[in-house]
């Protein structure tokens, strides 16, 4: 089949497994025998309703899996899936006992027990499960649908021999960057293996504010690093033992980044191309990138439902259909033009995906990762062999190895912080198709730049910005439009997503911030650090806020805000209007 049919195929799948809906066993024996027709009489519809069905079939049969009634109890012995990360007071992390998933939770000492586990060891759980009432993403995410408290915790052994390599490997990497103190410690063992948790809330809002969201966690793109670090090793072996070595070393990559989205998809596409070598035949990119979506969809459904492993493949599939394009569209020498293709072409197809699960991006985001983008994959290769070199030697010679980690993290966080602050527009869809078309015209029509230049000063000239009085951000806050901006804050919040939702608005000041629950206030004391603001109303006294004693008022463009103090916390309230308050 030719690269379009195959593309067609992976399509197909990805669709089918969002359709998701069960099949009985012999109707998966029809589709295959139907299938495997279609394939050697070349009939390519006929293959891809065929993968289709099969991909829904086997989306439901998981769905119904993960919604089947659990035991009310377990007591067995299981897996760590995913490490364990502190929320609150418990300990969390995903365990697989008896061929089910659980996302467990500790507390006391289970919670400390759980604490000091990494994933892929054995331990024996005891604990009670409920229905875990997440998103559908989520549960996709987890593979589970179901909670288990646990009340008995005991780690047995590290595991299989490949999850104890790669726990190792990461132990001596996490251990040697130990001089890097603790929130650039975390933002370097993102980069070199995955591992985001710890990260400082503030730098993650400035990389996700600047589009470099997918620097803090492991990208198809480190697999390629992996193999061209590992590239001298391998040409001293012969094509069959060069094969099996690098499959090994991409299991073992794909273990230690704890079976990321983005690094599967990587990792099987870079296994074709290895085989395929093997074999004699060359296979093109975008066949590999769709083969590598149709295995996977197929084996895991759940990945259909995946932010990150739509990010992956749109960013895959932008840099192997658009980056040619664009070499030959944009302007300037080569060596400025081949890398901005890459990286405009990677934008380009993920944008619409960013924009619908995060909202409009900024137009800093391209010059951000040109700056960025080549430098955190240094810090990458640098981690993995003088990271772990560092991890062995320890003491002076480890800090001494860190000193260009140090220098490369500096400038990722500085190219951040200012890529997130600077005052430019973000685009949704729509501005994204209006720049590529004035691109396009600017350089098919010279006659109409005068045409172009002259149409945008009037648009700004003429046409208001417009912006509502009031807008909802989420669920239980508020930001008041007027002279000055004023923000109502409700339960708490991610300070990451608050941060990025009032810069994805234009706020980079606030007038008044009324916290109506006291929970929220170190919520607040993290914003302020990047959003100005100038008074906290809160209804008790902290080192951020004042407490509100008695009934206040302040005027916000046309309405008043009225806050009266209760018991532990604000009652807010609108007066001269008539949406009868928040």
């Amino acid at each position: 089949m030719n690269d379009n049919a195959v593309t067609a195929l992976a399509g197909a799948a990805f669709a089918g497994a969002l359709v998701a809906h069960p099949l009985s066993g012999r109707w998966f024996l029809v589709l295959a025998l139907v299938g495997v027709g279609g394939l050697l009489r070349r009939r390519t519809v006929v293959v891809a309703i065929c993968v289709f069905a099969l991909a829904a079939g086997l989306s439901g049969r998981a769905w119904t899996i993960v919604h089947t009634p659990a035991p009310s109890s377990v007591d067995g012995v299981g897996r760590i899936v995913t490490d364990p990360e502190r929320q609150g007071a418990a300990t969390r992390a995903v365990v697989e006992v008896g061929g089910r998933r659980y996302l467990a939770s500790g507390w006391g000492s289970a919670g400390w027990a759980l604490s000091q586990t990494r994933a892929g060891e054995r331990v024996h759980v005891e604990g009670r499960v409920a229905p875990y009432g997440g998103t559908r993403e989520r549960i996709a995410a987890l593979h589970t649908a179901h909670r288990l408290s646990l009340e008995v915790f005991e780690p047995l052994d590290g595991g299989a021999w490949h999850w104890q390599v790669a726990n190792k490997y990461r132990s001596l990497v996490d251990g040697g960057a130990a001089s890097l103190g603790g929130a650039r410690r975390s933002l370097f063992t993102g980069l070199v293996y995955g591992d985001d948790r710890g990260q400082d809330p503030l730098v993650a809002a400035d990389f996700r504010s600047a589009g470099l969201t997918h620097l803090l966690a492991v990208s198809g793109q480190n697999v390629a690093y992996v193999l061209t670090l590992l590239a001298p090793l391998l040409r001293r072996l012969g094509p069959r033992a060069r094969w099996a070595a690098s499959l090994v070393a991409l299991a073992l990559f794909i273990t230690a980044t704890r079976v990321e989205p983005s690094v599967l998809r990587a990792s099987v596409m870079a296994a074709m191309v290895v085989t395929s070598r093997v074999l004699g035949r060359e296979s093109s990119p975008r066949r590999s990138l769709s083969l590598a979506v149709l295995i996977l969809v197929l084996v895991d459904p759940f990945l259909a439902s995946s932010v990150a492993f739509r990010l992956s493949v749109a960013a895959s599939a932008g840099i192997v259909v658009l980056t040619p394009r664009l070499v030959d569209v944009l302007v300037g020498p080569k060596w400025l033009r081949e890398p901005l293709a890459v990286t405009l072409g990677a934008q380009l197809a993920v944008a619409p995906i960013m924009i619908a699960t995060f909202g409009p991006v900024s137009v800093a985001t391209l010059p951000a990762n040109l700056l960025a983008g080549p430098v955190a994959g240094l810090v990458m290769m640098w981690g993995m062999t003088a990271g772990a070199l560092a991890g062995l030697v320890g003491g002076a010679p480890a800090r001494l190895l860190h000193l260009p980690t140090r220098v490369m993290l500096w400038w990722l966080e500085t190219v951040a912080r200012f890529s997130a602050t600077a005052p430019l527009p973000r685009l949704g869809l729509a501005g994204i198709v209006a720049v590529l078309g004035v691109v396009w015209i600017w350089r098919r029509h010279r006659r109409t730049r005068l045409a172009l230049l002259l149409g945008a000063a009037l648009c700004t000239a003429v046409v208001p910005a417009r912006t509502p009085a009031a807008e909802r951000i989420g669920w239980d806050s508020v930001l008041l439009r007027g002279e000055s901006d004023v923000l109502v804050v409700g339960v708490e919040r991610n300070a990451v997503s608050l941060i990025d939702e009032l810069r994805g608005r234009g706020v980079d000041d606030l007038g008044l911030v009324v916290v109506t629950d006291t929970a929220s206030l170190g919520t607040m004391a993290l914003v302020a650090r990047r959003v100005a603001v100038a008074e906290i109303w809160s209804a008790e006294p902290s080192g951020v806020s004042v407490a509100v004693e008695a009934r206040r008022s302040v005027r916000v463009g046309s309405v008043t805000l009225l806050v009266e103090p209760g018991p532990g916390d604000l009652a807010v309230g609108v007066a001269d209007t008539v949406t009868g308050g928040f």
